[in-house]
């Protein structure tokens, strides 16, 4: 996603060779060589020397989508500015990837096979801005055709698709992609789920809250209150306080919004911690 960036800003295309304009010949020796001074981007200890390599990778290969990607998140002021840029990297992924062979060639292993980890960046990036530009319905097409390619969703792309279904209030899409993945334990699936059923009426609401609780017993306090939000830093526990902080600051809405919700839960809570102490 686009970063903040200083108030003087250098182009950010004035190093770029474009494919409609220069038609370079896809070489991939030239684009390993890029990836590889790319890395040295990522270590950079100042964001000029960044700026620098990277632009440095992307003139040696211009299907370089990873340079382009780290050049935008640098220097875009906002996703408006950043979605063309991420657009870009996405048709040079998708080109370099028809060099190799088309899609047919990786089908069933995206992401799996290194080479086609650039186009899932990128494409995960144009996804995420277009939601963010109020492009939701383009956005929601993206994520779907990304779980299509691949399913295991090493990028948690569907964790996304429960949040924008969810708010577009296109719940019986939301209930399919629970569908999808029956097996899902996080609290975007499994305390959504419940309050769903909770919204419905369903007869199993309940022992869906249960089963939501067995994952993270956390969020019924924190959804009411009760208990504390903590920082996450990006980075969750499975089960731990910071996973529930991050579905409360995502989620509470639909829960408040929603009459006796939380009252419901904090009633689940309170018989499942009955029988756990009896």
């Amino acid at each position: 996603m686009a970063t903040k960036a200083p108030k003087k800003r250098r182009d950010t295309t004035s190093n770029v060779a474009t494919l409609d304009s220069r038609k370079p010949v896809f070489n991939e020796k030239k684009l390993y060589e890029a990836l590889e001074l790319l890395s040295s981007a990522y270590e950079a200890t100042t964001k000029d020397q960044a700026l620098k390599l990277a632009r440095k990778a992307l003139s040696i290969s211009p299907y370089c989508s990873d340079a382009l990607i780290f050049i935008t998140d640098i220097t875009a002021c906002t996703p408006k500015e950043a979605l063309p840029e991420y657009l870009k990297a996405l048709e040079v992924a998708k080109v370099a990837l028809e060099k190799r062979g088309g899609f047919d060639a990786y089908q069933g292993h995206f992401w799996l096979d290194m080479d086609t980890r650039p186009y899932m960046r990128a494409r995960l990036e144009v996804c995420q801005t277009l939601w963010s530009v109020g492009q939701f319905e383009e956005a929601i097409e993206h994520a779907q055709a990304m779980l299509k390619l691949n399913y295991t969703d090493n990028q948690g792309v569907r964790y996304w698709l429960v949040e924008w279904f969810l708010k577009l209030e296109r719940i019986s899409d939301l209930k399919a992609l629970f569908a999808e993945y029956p097996e899902e334990c996080s609290p975007q699936f499994t305390y959504t789920n419940a309050l769903l059923a909770f919204r419905e009426s369903e007869n199993d609401k309940d022992s869906l809250a249960k089963e939501a609780m067995r994952w993270n017993q956390h969020i019924p306090k924190m959804l009411s209150g009760k208990e504390p939000l903590v920082e996450t830093n990006g980075y969750v526990t499975f089960g731990g306080e910071d996973e529930a902080s991050d579905y409360v600051e995502v989620f509470s809405y639909a829960w408040k919004s929603t009459s006796g919700a939380i009252d419901w839960l904090l009633g689940i809570e309170d018989e499942v911690s009955g029988v756990v102490s009896g």
